[in-house]
């Protein structure tokens, strides 16, 4: 399914996305439009004293310069975000709604706290879906599937990297064993292996005598 199909066109779909709790904390936020860092400071400012608060019985959508906000509540947390005038609202709040879903059956019954510990797998979830501006996965399960994927490579690298440092230990251990067996070498019968042949031979006349 792509995203034309979907009811897109094939301008930028989505400009930003962010969650926003209802202090004002932003948990997560992703640019897709090349806004200045001095723009992006102020509409996030501007965005959170828009929407924070605002009644649930009024609508999900507000014209925001020359963009229209979408934005929704979930819990204690705010979704939003910003999209051309000619976009289709109603289908950008499903793409929201989309998003939570898969962050729900990710880590089952999501809280803010997860995104809190979790900041970095709900960038990963938020990826796998969203890809520069455009809905990159419209299937759940398909994202599941993938994110799953990689939690295993994941675990599976993690494994072998402690199985390399156990093995690493016991040769450690080992060549340590082998140091402490060594039997104590007698300073003249060192001495005589580290000279010439000449003095070897001296030594062990003197031995002899």
């Amino acid at each position: 399914i792509n995203a034309e199909y979907m009811g897109f066109k094939q301008s930028k779909m989505i400009l930003t996305f962010m969650l926003i709790s209802r202090h004002g904390k932003v948990r997560l936020i992703r640019w897709y439009h090349s806004f200045s860092a001095k723009d992006r400071k102020q509409m996030t400012k501007e965005i959170s004293t828009m929407i924070i608060g605002r009644s649930s019985r009024l609508c999900n959508f507000l014209e925001y310069r020359d963009y229209i906000l979408v934005f929704k509540r979930y819990a204690s947390l705010y979704f939003a975000t910003i999209v051309d005038k000619e976009e289709n609202g109603f289908i950008v709040l499903e793409v929201l709604h989309h998003f939570v879903e898969v962050l729900d059956r990710y880590f089952g019954n999501v809280c803010e706290l997860d995104l809190i510990f979790n900041f970095h797998k709900a960038y990963q979830i938020l990826d796998e879906i969203i890809m520069c501006g455009y809905v990159h996965e419209p299937s759940k399960k398909q994202a599941l599937k993938i994110l799953s994927q990689e939690d295993a490579a994941l675990e599976e690298s993690k494994e072998d990297d402690e199985k390399k440092h156990q093995n690493k230990g016991k040769t450690t251990q080992n060549i340590s064993n082998l140091t402490l067996q060594k039997k104590p070498v007698s300073y003249t019968h060192l001495r005589a292996h580290e000279t010439l042949r000449y003095l070897v031979c001296r030594l062990l006349l003197e031995k002899k005598k």
